[in-house]
């Protein structure tokens, strides 16, 4: 994989003028469902893409996320346009064991024609790609122009070391996200940014400490099962030891390198003593906070037994559709020293074909549909945002939740794909020391030096 730091300030600003010049993964098995549209609640509805041309006739099966309606739209659309074509939708669950399995799962006959993928994602994407197990997709991107379509850092993530590009984006993510309750604020008399970081660690514990006090979950945290804690640390880690630092530490493991960032660094110590340690003894992850997954983290928000919960931009559309009884709004936690917090972007979110794929044409069709401008428009209004230079969403069709966070991006937002370079046994020994360190197991020192030994297993090659 190739950086693509240094990039981002003219993506991050033209992603903002997009909108503002337009007026302002449990661990059970996937299961298979039908296609279905779900329309969004909060946001007037965009109507359907309907320039699919004809294309190949049979079926395929789409494994995707249970949560991306907006891709059982899009399934609904194409075969509504392309008589004679029939998409099965798989839910995959427990992403983060089904990303590192997928070389072995789509060598399989039971493979989905087209998959869901987390693209550039060292220790896992390479292996895709160089065992040949997803399709090559060059003559999409050629025949569609999307090289020119999509912003250069999205482009650059979806170039294979030869060349060939064997996905394709389907919308862009900021993380990590604090969504709060505004209502809930209001009647304790909390003082909170609307949509605005934090000014203070004082400020910060002010408003747990309230929480708190008030029999509340300050912060609902997907601690279990969920790669939250890694994008949290990267945030706090840049916030404390700079942005250099933190690009430097993302690729110091590399084979041969010479790192000039480490985990044992001092300011990186102290980032996980503070977010772990730290905040857990001063009750910010309320009790038992070991056992939170990412549902148990939404459940403890939506009904009000937490004032805020961390996650992601992608938490709009959940939060639109359960038409909460309180008003939500979002923050950035407050910087540490040396950085300002910034939204981490992500661009991992893809899907490519399977290179055994029964109907490998119809499949490539459906993908080349789901990358064109009408449906990268259209999916907006599910807090999708696309990474295509020619897409400027309708306010009126966007959540206002997310529309506010895309107008942000130009002050808040820091580099592009936040620790994808990091190798994957880095950010899952991550995640298990975040919980080791809440119940008392292991140090951040002992963490930091674990972590330290592996980047020099890796290193040695």
């Amino acid at each position: 994989m190739r950086s693509i730091a240094g990039q981002h300030k003219g993506w991050v600003v033209l992603v903002a003028l997009l909108v503002l010049a337009a007026a302002c993964g449990g661990e059970d098995a996937p299961a298979t469902t039908a296609a279905t549209t779900a329309a969004p609640t909060s946001a007037a509805t965009t109507a359907a893409p309907t320039t699919a041309a004809a294309g190949p006739t049979g079926e395929i099966t789409v494994a995707v996320h249970p949560d991306w309606d907006f891709i059982h739209d899009g399934a609904d659309q194409y075969m509504a346009a392309n008589p004679g074509t029939t998409i099965i939708l798989e839910s995959i669950v427990g992403g983060n064991d089904y990303f590192p399995t997928l070389p072995r799962i789509l060598a399989t006959d039971e493979a989905p024609d087209v998959t869901v993928l987390q693209v550039g994602f060292a220790g896992t994407w390479e292996d895709l790609v160089n065992t040949g197990t997803l399709l090559d997709l060059s003559d999409v991107y050629v025949e569609d122009g999307l090289r020119d379509a999509f912003l250069g850092p999205v482009v650059a993530t979806y170039t294979d070391a030869d060349g060939g590009h064997s996905a394709i984006n389907v919308g862009l993510n900021w993380i990590p996200v604090v969504y709060y309750n505004k209502d809930m604020f209001a009647e304790l008399g909390i003082d909170a940014p609307d949509g605005g970081r934090v000014a203070s660690m004082d400020d910060w514990y002010a408003i747990t400490d309230a929480l708190k006090d008030a029999g509340k979950t300050p912060l609902a945290l997907a601690v279990s099962g969920f790669r939250a804690t890694m994008w949290f640390t990267g945030q706090y880690m840049a916030s404390n030891c700079g942005t250099d630092w933190a690009l430097a530490l993302e690729q110091g493991w590399l084979p041969g390198a010479t790192p000039t960032s480490r985990f044992t660094d001092a300011c990186a110590v102290e980032a996980f003593e503070l977010i772990n340690t730290e905040w857990n003894e001063r009750g910010v992850y309320g009790e038992s906070p070991s056992t939170v997954s990412r549902d148990i983290g939404q459940t403890l928000f939506f009904t009000e037994e937490a004032g805020m919960f961390m996650s992601g931009s992608w938490e709009v559309a959940a939060i639109n559709a359960a038409d909460l009884p309180f008003e939500g709004s979002w923050l950035l936690m407050p910087s540490m020293a040396a950085a300002p917090t910034e939204f981490q972007l992500a661009t991992i979110d893809g899907l490519g074909v399977a290179a055994n794929s029964d109907n490998p044409e119809l499949a490539a069709d459906f993908i080349s549909y789901i990358a064109g401008a009408d449906f990268q428009t259209y999916m907006a209004q599910y807090s999708r945002f696309s990474g295509r230079k020619d897409v400027v969403p309708d306010p009126a069709t966007v959540p206002p939740l997310a529309l506010t966070q895309l107008a942000a991006l130009d002050e808040f937002a820091g580099q592009p794909a936040p620790n994808t370079l990091l190798h994957i046994r880095l950010r899952d020994r991550i995640a298990e020391g975040w919980v080791e360190m809440l119940v008392g197991t292991i140090t951040a020192a002992d963490l930091a030096a674990e972590l330290e030994r592996i980047a020099d297993e890796l290193r040695a090659g």
